[in-house]
């Protein structure tokens, strides 16, 4: 189910790490009218993706329930998603520390802080260990379905002033996009080996055929 703002009439299919984090704290600063670490509660910051539901697999039935809205998707590279992913979900948060993975240490197939190139070595055994892991790593057809051509805009992450002016003349408000989850070193593909490179594009070759004319 998309984060969608009835209030605006807008419908925002997000998948992570693309700005998500960032496009539902202004979801919700637009329904609301403040930002949700404003909201005066239990003393404990909230986590936007508890209160902001999102990154569900595509179903066509969601689809056609918002189809009365003004759909968008902010889509990136996929294999510069997946380095975003290994250095904010492995390196800055430790989802793969021993403590994290839900089943015990024992459940852990291998390294629980492993290099990029042991990362993608045995990338199904480490999204087999953490469904976190698992879902910020999933190809972006399972979030987006397999036809871009059905949502109303498709903005790149590159891109994302033209998502906030876009957001600004639909809302007749002056906005702003909050920067989230920008914990670890940033990395670039230059960082891989040809054999990582081609065995990341083999997992991500589906998207690819999605995002022709997006990205090559």
């Amino acid at each position: 189910m998309p984060v969608v703002s009835n209030k605006y009439g807008l419908a925002y299919y997000s998948v992570p790490k693309i700005a998500c984090t960032s496009m539902k704290h202004l979801f919700y600063f637009l329904d609301h009218g403040v930002w949700l670490n404003d909201v005066v509660g239990s003393g404990q910051k909230q986590n936007i993706h508890a209160v902001v539901k999102g990154e569900m697999p595509f179903r066509r039935a969601d689809w056609e329930a918002t189809a009365h809205l003004e759909s968008f998707v902010i889509v990136r590279d996929p294999i510069q998603r997946f380095l975003s992913a290994y250095a904010n979900r492995v390196l800055h948060h430790g989802e793969l520390d021993r403590w994290r993975i839900k089943n015990g240490s024992l459940s852990l197939r291998r390294a629980p802080r492993p290099s990029l190139e042991d990362f993608v070595d045995y990338l199904e055994d480490y999204q087999a260990d953490s469904e976190a892991i698992l879902h910020h790593t999933r190809p972006l057809r399972h979030f987006l379905g397999g036809d871009l051509s059905r949502f109303n805009h498709v903005f790149r992450i590159e891109e994302l002033d033209q998502v906030v002016t876009f957001l600004s003349r639909h809302t007749g408000l002056t906005l702003t996009l909050p920067h989230s989850q920008t914990g670890g070193p940033k990395l670039t593909r230059d960082r891989l080996s040809e054999k990582h490179l081609m065995k990341l594009r083999d997992y991500y070759a589906a998207d690819y055929a999605l995002l022709n004319g997006y990205y090559g």
